[in-house]
């Protein structure tokens, strides 16, 4: 599975920049910002890119804004995008707020397919974070068992090349 990651034309941009962008999306349909980006930084991302970054954009104020608890963490686009990686959030501390606040989200009878969806992934995280390492130690294994391989089959082909070749005194006879 590919993993998620932000647009070329937005993954080049500074922090600065981005906050930026995100305004714009806030404030702005898709075609301006296009052409606000054109201008500005000299690219323009196609409106399917925008979209699916403003979709991540919503959900991630969703999520770090909550209610009920006006202090706490906030919740970025590369939380979000490390959630639906199943890659380690930057805060430890975001994971259990997040969570919290997703109870409540789920609560919400306009809730649509797709926020149902970016709410399990958000209740699986911990399991595809686990997962991911998982995967990441048996990679290392496997490389370390390949080298190891590797190492076996030269030392057996230098025995057989002493074998095979004539020590110096049948070569003098």
């Amino acid at each position: 599975m590919r993993k998620h990651k932000l647009p070329e034309e937005l993954a080049n941009l500074s922090s600065a920049e981005l906050a930026e962008v995100n305004d714009w999306l806030r404030k702005h349909p898709y075609s301006k910002v296009q052409q606000l980006m054109l201008d500005r930084f000299g690219c323009k991302p196609s409106l399917n890119k925008l979209c699916r970054h403003y979709q991540r954009l919503q959900f991630a104020d969703e999520i770090g804004q909550p209610t009920s608890v006006p202090t706490g963490p906030s919740a970025s686009v590369n939380d979000v995008l490390a959630i639906q990686n199943g890659e380690p959030l930057s805060d430890e501390q975001i994971t259990n707020h997040l969570k919290l606040h997703a109870l409540r989200m789920v609560q919400n009878p306009n809730l649509n397919v797709a926020g149902l969806s970016q709410l399990f992934q958000l209740f699986t995280y911990d399991d595809r974070r686990k997962f991911a390492e998982h995967r990441a130690t048996i990679e290392l294994r496997k490389h370390d068992l390949r080298e190891r391989r590797l190492a076996l089959k030269n030392r057996i082909a230098n025995l057989v090349f002493a074998q095979a070749s004539p020590s110096p005194r049948e070569a003098n006879l």
